[in-house]
This record gives structure tokens, sequence and C-alpha cells, in this order.
């Protein structure tokens, strides 16, 4: 069915980004979420049409060899600022 109101949940630890979609054209619908930073399992829940679906998502602890750091090279911006901080980005990313 398309355009059914899709409502997400999340829960504790996790996260859903877009709380509510519409099913689309297929009578899918999506929602990101956002895991835990601890390792363990995280439940979200879907509920359409007083119909509930249940799924999980395991966050692993896992670090990326070879994954390459942000450098920030350019002269122009050598001494911009990170956010609202006095830090710029080349001095937060040697922490």
């Amino acid at each position: 069915m398309i355009g059914v109101a899709v409502t997400f949940a999340a829960s504790p630890g996790g996260q859903i980004l877009s709380a509510t979609a519409l099913t689309d054209d297929t009578g899918q619908a999506e929602a990101a979420v956002r895991l835990p930073p601890s390792e363990g399992l995280a439940l979200f829940t879907a509920e359409a049409a007083r119909l509930v679906s249940t799924f999980s998502a395991r966050a692993a602890a896992y670090s990326l060899t070879n994954y390459p750091t942000f450098s920030q090279a350019d002269a122009a911006f050598g001494g911009a600022t990170l956010g609202k901080g006095a830090a710029t980005i080349a001095q937060k990313a040697r922490c």
C-alpha cells in the first residue's frame, strides 16, 4: 500500500534518525538508525496500521586499519576552527 504512515522507535541506547515515514510505491518505508557507542544489541520497532515489527542490530567494537587520517593541508584553511571551540581540525585529529 502506498502512503501508509510508519512510526519507528528504538530501545535505550539505539537511536532512530527519522521517526516517521510513508510507504513508497512498493509498500516499503525506511529509517536510518544509530547504534549505541558500546558493543551490544539494539532493538528497533516499526509500526503501521496497528501492525508491529521488531528488528535488531548488533554494535561491535571494531577498528579500521589503514583508514586515511584527515589532514588540514590547505594553508588558507589551516587556521579554521572546529565548531565553537578554539582548536583547528588538524589539532583535533591529533588528539
